[in-house]
């Protein structure tokens, strides 16, 4: 199959898009449950694929080690990935564990039901928080995740945490984030916004001159100076005619 043309593997650019972290934590506010709140905050700071955390169960969180940890199941390569519990999770996690019914096995027995259906009631929340629907509701959660992991702690913990292969993230994910572009400017941004008003507010008022500045002048530069101001500048000493003898 080496002569059929092969497709972009790099993915429709318009379809990628950041979830800020200001945006989910409205999404978060208008969440109806413990369990919503819990599984959002999982998809946007643990980055799974959207049904891999409907699979976990309570004894898949470790709070008797060093650091605490969830496991993921990989719904992809199989097996399971020990996951940090980001301290943007813990706080909704520890809500849930609290409100688990006795005997009850799984992390969101009330959300199990959804399936792979799980994102059209999502969607409705989205909505309730005031948010446009960005593309690809749950794969964009994963994407702005792995960029993140990527960036402060490298490949190897974007693989192991997120579940990419390193080719992978870099050919369908990878993408530029606000952060990158507010480190790479610095001030330089905030001078050119300041700069941008001072442009506005001079076109807008004509670019008339304050009440407190001076008038302008030409500056004369480079004038010959008038003959009597030279006069003075001339040796008393020296004969109006020169040196030479005058002869009849």
């Amino acid at each position: 199959f080496d002569h059929i043309p092969r497709g972009d593997e790099s993915g429709d650019e318009s379809r990628r898009s950041e979830v800020s972290r200001e945006m989910v934590a409205n999404v978060i506010e208008a969440a109806p449950s413990a369990e919503w709140r819990l599984l959002i905050a999982i998809w946007r700071f643990a980055g799974p694929r959207k049904t891999e955390p409907l699979r976990m169960k309570l004894s898949d969180i470790y709070f008797d080690k060093k650091f605490p940890i969830m496991r993921i199941p990989d719904c992809k390569h199989g097996g399971q990935r020990n996951v940090p519990i980001f301290k943007e999770i813990m706080p909704y996690l520890l809500d849930v564990m609290e409100l688990a019914d006795e005997g009850c096995i799984w992390l969101f027995p009330n959300l199990r039901k959804h399936g792979k259906s799980i994102d059209a009631p999502f969607k409705r929340i989205i909505r309730r928080a005031g948010h446009e629907l960005w593309p690809r509701i749950t794969n964009n959660l994963r994407a702005t995740r792995a960029n993140e992991v990527e960036r402060e702690f490298g490949s190897l913990c974007e693989s192991r945490w997120i579940g990419h292969n390193p080719k992978s993230f870099h050919k369908h994910y990878a993408q530029i984030q606000e952060e990158d572009l507010a480190r790479a400017c610095g001030t330089v941004a905030n001078t050119l916004q300041n700069g941008c008003k001072t442009v506005a507010n001079t076109l807008q008022h004509g670019g008339a001159p304050s009440g407190t500045e001076q008038p302008r002048t030409k500056k004369k530069s480079h004038l010959l100076l008038p003959a009597t101001q030279c006069n003075p500048l001339q040796m008393a000493s020296m004969p109006p005619l020169g040196l030479e003898p005058r002869t009849l």
